[in-house]
């Protein structure tokens, strides 16, 4: 593979290419096959959601936006899983990848079996008004019965009429005081049944629903379907694997030494801000210090393989720490007020200041000349 190309690949995902470099074999087939990973597992995630917002909403130009985004949003966060030591982002990864895998595979099914599940729907539908009907029968049969005990009641009565004809005229006072509310009863009960009884509401939303039911209750096709869900999670939230992967390995044992170094200057940095900001500072050793921690940030970067720069930055931070200049014995935070002075006389006496330029010259080249003999430390 072409350098520039393998360290523009890993880079990409926040790989320090430098330890990169330095590490085993094995971490750095796996930090390749991540790098390739990242893209193929993005795209595939924004054509999932892509398929599940087209389903949802039935809109080409909407869906295509929200699945573009979350191509990109997915390509940046998982480019940034070899930059961090904190596993949230691998697990958030991993969540993402099972949430696309799940929507992906029910929406996918449910647009290829629309018409047989909008059949379950309606057949389910009938099924469930078929049993309201059967319940309303069953009243409606108790209040027939009780017609038909009546009546009964009436016939016997009738057998005996000429023992006693009270039996008779009780029971067809009861059949007249029945066949007088009757009708309202019936009616009572067929309003009450009557808002039990159901449409079949076909939509996306009972499409998918009647989807889920089936997976969860193991219907027709539920393995294959959640065989490809799996395949999809795995390739998916693949970039999380990987990372999981490399925590032991050498290249993350040499990043997280880094990154703690960083850390540390990081606070340095923060630290001499805010010195910077107080009303007592020292600006100059503050500027300094946060030019040291700036050039030791680009050290760790690389690596520390610029051993010139290294002991240039001893130097430096040794005569921070003496705070004085060693070239002219005066104090780092040392200000010459003269100048001021000197600057304004110089606009009064013009030959004066002619000579106090040539003066000035020459002791600027004598200078110039010292330090070309000498190493630069700071350039103040």
């Amino acid at each position: 593979m072409n350098k520039s190309f393998e360290k523009q690949l890993v880079t990409a995902i926040c790989v320090m290419f430098p330890h990169y470099l330095d590490a085993e074999k094995r971490d750095q087939k796996i930090i390749l096959a991540m790098a390739f990973m990242v893209y193929l597992s993005s795209l595939l995630g924004g054509y999932a959601m892509y398929v599940s917002t087209y389903f949802l909403l039935k809109h080409g130009v909407i869906a295509f936006i929200i699945g573009a985004c979350t191509t990109g949003f997915l390509i940046l966060h998982d480019q940034s899983l070899l930059a961090t030591d904190r596993r949230r982002q691998i697990y958030t990864k991993i969540l993402i990848s099972a949430f696309l895998a799940i929507g992906f595979t029910m929406t996918n099914n449910a647009t290829k079996e629309y018409d047989t599940l909008s059949t379950e729907l309606i057949q389910a539908t009938e099924k469930s008004n078929a049993n309201i009907t059967i319940a309303m029968n069953r009243d409606i049969e108790k209040v027939e019965e009780e017609e038909r005990e009546i009546r009964k009641r009436i016939e016997i009565a009738g057998l005996r009429i000429n023992e006693t004809k009270q039996p008779l005229i009780d029971a067809r006072r009861s059949l007249a005081a029945f066949e007088l509310n009757k009708e309202e009863r019936l009616q009572r009960i067929r309003e009450a049944y009557s808002p039990k009884y159901e449409d079949a509401q076909i939509s996306d939303l009972t499409v998918l629903a009647q989807q889920a039911k089936k997976f969860a209750s193991g219907g027709e096709g539920t393995f294959i379907a959640v065989l490809l869900a799996f395949l999809f999670f795995i390739i998916e939230s693949l970039p999380a694997i990987l990372r999981i992967m490399l925590d032991d390995g050498d290249y993350m044992k040499r990043f997280l030494a880094s990154l703690n170094v960083m850390r540390a200057l990081r606070d340095q940095r923060i630290k001499q801000q805010l010195n910077f900001a107080s009303a007592d500072s020292d600006i100059v050793r503050n500027i300094l210090h946060m030019e040291i921690i700036d050039k030791k940030n680009e050290m760790i970067a690389t690596n520390f393989e610029n051993t010139e720069e290294m002991l240039i930055l001893d130097k430096r931070q040794k005569i921070l720490d003496a705070g004085y200049n060693p070239y002219t014995g005066e104090s780092l935070d040392f200000v010459d007020l003269s100048f001021f002075d000197r600057k304004k006389s110089t606009n009064e006496d013009k030959n004066s200041s002619t000579k106090e330029g040539e003066d000035t010259n020459f002791k600027e080249n004598n200078n110039q000349n010292h330090k070309q003999e000498q190493e630069a430390v700071f350039d103040l």
